[in-house]
């Protein structure tokens, strides 16, 4: 029998029979959830048809509520994620609740990498003579492009590189065609990502802005943390709050458009690098690996001490 149990979330399935088999058993349960499942199938149905999908999913809301309120403690990624599951659940805040940061072990690159990475980026006419910009990641409907569109075209000098494969490539780069200072490397190494970072300014991530994020710290924000670059994000909600909080880019809008943001950094090299200094020190307190995992250790200790 375990001392203590950390259950990934979803499946929902899968965590509804752990919890109550584990409850049954007395075994004290860190639930950690990282998507909003079910509520997140329901917004993608129009609106007429949302009272019908409600019904139909209705056994996974009760599967999810059930396990959330049978578990000891639930571990998220941000306060945004924990006070959805409470509310979801109809729960009371408790000591065993938990924050975990999504985070990656950020491995060593050594020196012959970042070099022969440099090599190949100047084979595909990426340089360090240019302010950059990127992007990398999934192609996918999670992402807008439009903006990053408005701006290349409008900022001829600057360089966009996106990087990465997915379903929506093929129509990005349609988007892009008569852009010539866009570069569609395809999926790009650790080597050669430090190495396009090194060259950047900035790093952009164009979430939309769907619950699912807003109430979270995606991977690619994290990602630009741990580069040490400022983040270009329309966002709103938990990382807004935290690019606003510790000064770590700009959050782009209709009323501050993605190329005033990009502007702003070309026009100010101290605010730049500042905001690069303040991106690694958040990365290093709040997100490093090693302090988020030891942390959880901790945590899943004292509940067994519990």
């Amino acid at each position: 029998m375990p001392d203590v149990a950390f259950i990934g979330y979803p499946p929902i399935e899968t965590a509804a029979v752990m919890s109550k088999w584990l409850k049954r058993r007395n075994v004290p349960i860190l639930l950690d959830v990282k998507d909003l499942w079910p509520s997140i199938f329901i917004d993608a149905f129009p609106v007429m048809l949302k009272p019908f999908a409600r019904v139909f999913l209705h056994p996974y809301f009760y599967l999810a509520k059930r396990t959330m309120r049978d578990v000891n403690g639930i571990s998220t990624m941000s306060h945004g994620f924990l006070n959805w599951c409470l509310s979801f659940a109809n729960k009371a805040e408790s000591e065993n609740d938990k924050i975990v940061r999504l985070t990656v072990s950020s491995s060593e690159v050594n020196t012959s990498e970042l070099n022969s990475a440099k090599m190949w980026w100047h084979k595909l006419g990426v340089r360090n003579d240019s302010p950059k910009l990127f992007f990398t990641g999934t192609f996918s409907t999670a992402f807008d492009f439009d903006p990053i569109y408005i701006a290349a075209k409008a900022m001829d000098d600057c360089q966009f590189i996106l990087c990465g494969h997915g379903p929506c490539l093929d129509k990005t780069r349609e988007l892009m065609k008569d852009l010539s200072n866009v570069v569609f490397p395809g999926w790009i190494d650790r080597g050669q990502m430090e190495s396009l970072a090194n060259m950047s300014i900035a790093s952009l991530a164009p979430y939309k802005n769907v619950k699912n994020f807003t109430l979270n710290i995606p991977n690619k924000i994290v990602d630009s943390l741990m580069l040490g670059l400022p983040i270009l994000s329309p966002l709103k909600g938990e990382v807004a709050a935290l690019i606003k909080s510790n000064k770590v880019g700009y959050t782009y809008s209709d009323n501050m458009p993605l190329s005033d943001c990009i502007q702003s950094l070309l026009n100010n090299d101290k605010l730049q690098k500042k905001m690069s200094e303040n991106a690694k020190k958040l990365y290093d307190e709040e997100f490093e690996f090693d302090k988020v995992y030891d942390s959880l250790v901790d945590h899943l200790e004292d509940m067994v001490k519990k």
